[in-house]
């Protein structure tokens, strides 16, 4: 499967799954929309990821995030399931926590919690 069917597959799954599906996809099976929540959710997870940094792994997964928020934004929805599997368990915590239930899906899924 291609990075860019597994991407797909995930945002769909993920929107599905929190009731924000629309019929309106690009080429690619993936809604702007949905990668605009997504963008959104993990600007304030990456904002709260700093606030309670205190280690290098720390800072590790927040630059991942920081760049699939990137990713996201630049519609390269190719390269946001890649950084998310970059980050740990912390950041799917801390996500979870804050209620960012897009991008708490997203990360689950990219790193098979």
């Amino acid at each position: 499967m291609s990075r860019s069917a597994f991407l797909a597959g995930l945002i769909t799954a993920v929107f599905a799954k929190t009731k924000h599906a629309t019929n309106q996809y690009s080429n690619n099976g993936v809604d702007k929309d949905e990668l605009n929540k997504l963008s959104d959710e993990l600007s304030k997870l990456r904002s709260e990821l700093k606030r309670q940094s205190s280690t290098r792994e720390h800072d590790i997964d927040i630059a991942a995030i920081a760049e699939a928020e990137q990713a996201a934004i630049s519609g390269k929805e190719d390269e946001v399931a890649s950084w998310l599997s970059k980050t740990g368990q912390w950041t799917l915590d801390v996500a979870t926590k804050i209620g960012v239930s897009v991008a708490s899906a997203a990360i689950k899924k990219a790193i098979g919690a």
